[in-house]
């Protein structure tokens, strides 16, 4: 009862909504931390809907995956994937870059 209590009164620890989904040092812990950053709130707002969009999917599909063993062969292989469209694996490489530069930035 003094647990309810207190989150009655706004006093306890908060934990950040899905903060038990994601997985430390996992791709899906970057995007989250790179959606909150400096960088992504100075890009413009159309920017960023298509950038979120393109992130969702990477996420959807390797979210899970820890950041730290990403290689250059991994990235190729996903990249291959999108041969049928070229301007897809171009704009994903583009992101998977600008992720990685922040990732080593943090």
């Amino acid at each position: 009862m003094a647990a309810y209590e207190a989150a009655l009164v706004g006093q306890g620890p908060r934990q950040e909504i899905g903060a038990c989904r994601t997985k430390p040092g996992s791709i899906s812990a970057l995007i989250v931390k790179f959606y909150r950053s400096a960088e992504w709130a100075g890009l413009a707002s159309s920017t960023q809907v298509t950038y979120r969009g393109i992130l969702e999917r990477f996420r959807a599909e390797h979210g899970d995956k820890p950041v730290a063993l990403l290689q250059r062969g991994h990235v190729r292989a996903i990249l291959a994937k999108k041969a049928a469209t070229p301007q897809a694996a171009n704009n994903l490489r583009k992101l998977i870059r600008l992720l990685m530069r922040f990732a080593i930035e943090e």
